[in-house]
């Protein structure tokens, strides 16, 4: 007779309470003793949190510009937060947020082990991956579905088996909350626990127990209504939703694979994550090789006479009385069909045994078979790794008694000195990279709005540019900004444009940009001085810091200028205006067949007497220019500057000529000097000039394929 198999021993010791408790604080303290998390996407749920929680306030103009998410739209469950705590600013919400999944990942792995039937310390591996590749893209929706992730397939594999109204109304719960976190983690969440239902039935009237995933079926057929109308609800809603795209991308298997270390512990450049994963690289296989070893010393896995009798109850082909009653006069496993059935059922038992090992390669096959963008989600296939790495932390057997207690050693080791190092990268990453933009930013008035253009995308500290969003969090936490970067510029967004609004990316030569006078401050991230930036007239440095530098839009400029313009009203508007101090000595044009297709202005700094621009890389090109295409400058004499255009327009412009002259138009005692014509013949005769006293300071006009339209920015040379 064989004995019975054993589970390693599931009650938590105090001790391992004491050392999990000194872990989860250890990475509170990071949380909480350093000024700036590097985390990507967190600004992007700042500002949300911002929206919704003050939404009615006149100063912000969120409600002039947004619509909020509809209340059962899934990953709102952060907006409620804030919402319920309106007193505190969405930083600290967030941070409140950020502590719930500190405390609850590893909490939820225990009490996974523990269902499985393994070692709650085993739940010790949960403490250093909580600072992870997810953790530095900011997906806060996904970081606080994790612990309730792991928390409802601890109570499915409990219920599967045992039952109870009480457990299944909880799980129900954890998985409407899961939807409302995010809806990859629930879509996760009930393929596993409908997947544990079935692998740990008893008997197919056991199956009925999956009442508890049907109160999030409303759930998913409302969002797919919605949905479906989306284009009729936004009308109904006056509302400007991004285009979501509609296509599917899935990477190449071994692309896959190889960035599977991407989106687990990959965080710091410095690479002090690679310690951490070699430590756990090795120590895994010494913990499942134990494990294997208590596993055969106990015969795990066979069942004897009495666990097959225990087995056979409540199936068809067996009853309890039979299986009595063969026993009591000593017929069981007498024929060979009994013999069978008892294979039949270690292989079940075997199976049931391994239904840890079954979830993770699920996991895994969904990680490979999933795209890693779906209608809009970025993020799909990318969410997996981290917690399949965390059910592969769970499969060693091993029982921590006697000599194998000193193994759980080097997983406390790692979780107290991974959180240490952690907090020295964060601390790092906000003095030398955040510096004091916060504090510049909160000068900024109430309800400005607010652009943010990265010429240097990576960070000194860590992967994954942790600062892409960090401004727009703090504009919207300090003042209630209006940003060019928001929740609503988002595929799948939570919030949405009002009708008709929207918001424009500034190009890189942000002073350039049409849009540059919809804003009214453009913060550059660059690590080189941006010099046409600083000499322009229509942004005025205000600040610089480490990386950072902060402008304001001149509104007053453009205002000082007196606009002449003619042509039609197609393309796109562009402007190209000199720098202040410096006048319009000429420009270089591009012609193309009947028309002009590009302009570039040529100016001239009065103070020095020098070229402001090297022609062609410093003016501002007004249309484009195909490679290899001729040009001509239109360039006025030494000592003279633009006063006039003329040439031929229409619906384009079709010619194009300079008129210079060295004092402001018009004087008397000069006569214009015309520069030659460029462009091809149509259109009529055209003369833009300055108003008397004024000369030129920069070119106008519209331009898609060719010149639209073209004016002349004249201005006072006594104002500019």
């Amino acid at each position: 007779m064989q004995h019975a198999p054993q589970s390693p021993p599931t009650a938590v010791p105090p001790s391992l309470r004491w050392l999990l408790a000194a872990a989860i604080l250890a990475n509170l303290l990071v949380l909480w003793t350093v000024p700036w998390l590097p985390m990507a996407n967190l600004g992007l749920h700042v500002q949300a949190m911002d929206l919704a929680t003050r939404y009615n306030d006149a100063q912000t103009g969120y409600r002039a510009w947004f619509v909020l998410a509809h209340p059962l739209d899934p990953g709102t469950l952060p907006l409620w937060c804030a919402r319920l705590l309106p007193f505190l600013n969405p930083w600290t919400v967030a941070r409140l947020l950020l502590s719930a999944y500190v405390i609850g990942l590893p909490l939820s792995v225990m009490a996974l082990a523990r269902a499985m039937e393994r070692s709650p310390w085993l739940a010790l591996f949960a403490a250093p991956l909580t600072w992870n590749a997810l953790v530095n893209a900011g997906v806060l929706n996904h970081l606080i579905a994790l612990p309730l992730l792991f928390w409802s397939l601890a109570m499915a594999r409990t219920m599967a088996t045992t039952g109870g109204a009480r457990r299944g109304g909880l799980l129900t719960v954890t998985l409407i909350l899961l939807y409302f976190c995010h809806l990859v983690s629930f879509g996760v969440g009930i393929v596993s626990v409908v997947f544990l239902f079935v692998w740990y039935r008893r008997d197919l009237w056991s199956l009925s127990r999956l009442w508890v995933v049907l109160p999030a079926v409303p759930l998913l057929l409302q969002l797919a209504f919605r949905r479906l109308v989306a284009a009729q609800n936004a009308a109904a809603l006056h509302l400007n939703a991004p285009p979501v795209p509609t296509h599917t991308e899935r990477l190449p298997t071994r692309m896959l694979l190889e960035r599977l270390y991407d989106w687990t512990l990959l965080f710091f450049t410095d690479h002090v994550d690679y310690a951490v994963a070699g430590a756990l690289l090795i120590l895994w296989p010494i913990l499942l090789l134990v494990g294997m070893y208590d596993v055969a010393t106990t015969n795990r896995g066979l069942l004897d006479a009495k666990s097959f009798e225990r087995r056979m109850f409540g199936r068809r082909q067996w009853t309890w009385a039979r299986a009595r009653r063969m026993w009591a006069d000593g017929t069981l496993f007498t024929s060979a069909f009994d013999r069978r059935q008892l294979r039949w059922v270690n292989v079940q038992a075997w199976l049931t045994d391994h239904g840890l090992e079954a979830l993770t390669v699920l996991w895994a096959l969904l990680y490979l078979l999933l795209p890693t963008q779906y209608r809009g989600v970025p993020v799909v296939a990318e969410l997996l790794p981290l917690p399949t790495l965390l059910l592969l932390g769970l499969w060693p057997r091993l029982h921590f008694t006697g000599w194998r207690i000193w193994l759980a050693v080097p997983l406390c080791a790692m979780a107290l000195a991974y959180a240490w190092q952690v907090r020295a990268e964060f601390q790092t990453f906000s003095n030398s990279e955040v510096a004091g933009l916060p504090e510049q930013l909160a000068d900024l008035p109430p309800g400005a709005r607010f652009a943010y253009v990265e010429w240097a995308r990576e960070s000194a500290v860590t992967y994954k540019n942790p600062l892409r969003h960090l401004p727009t969090g703090v504009v919207a936490a300090q003042h209630g900004g209006l940003t060019d970067d928001n929740p609503a510029t988002q595929p799948q967004a939570i919030v949405h444009f009002r009708k008709g609004l929207g918001s424009v990316k500034l190009q890189s030569d942000f002073w350039l940009d049409p849009a540059l006078m919809e804003v009214d401050f453009v913060l550059l991230r660059s690590g080189t001085a941006p010099q046409a930036a600083l000499q322009s007239a229509r942004v005025e440095h205000v600040w610089h810091g480490g990386t950072w530098w902060l402008f304001r839009v001149q509104h007053s400029a453009r205002e000082r200028m007196k606009l002449v313009t003619v042509g039609g009203s197609g393309g796109l508007a562009a402007y190209g205006d000199c720098p202040r101090g410096a006048v319009l000595q000429g420009l270089v044009a591009q012609p193309a067949a009947h028309t002009v297709q590009s302009l570039v202005p040529l100016c001239l700094d009065l103070r020095t007497a020098k070229p402001a621009h090297t022609p062609p890389e410093a003016g501002s090109r007004l249309g484009t220019a195909p490679d290899g295409a001729a040009e001509s400058q239109l360039l006025c004499p030494p000592g003279q500057y633009v006063v006039s255009l003329t040439g031929r327009a229409d619906i384009f412009v079709n010619a194009i000529q300079v008129q210079c002259s060295p004092a402001p138009w018009p004087d008397a005692q000069f006569t214009l000097t015309p520069t030659r014509v460029i462009g091809g013949a149509g259109g009529k005769d055209f003369d833009v000039h300055c108003p008397d006293g004024m000369v030129g300071v920069g070119l106008q006009g519209r331009f898609g394929d060719v010149a639209d339209q073209i004016g002349l920015a004249c201005a006072e040379l006594t104002t500019w």
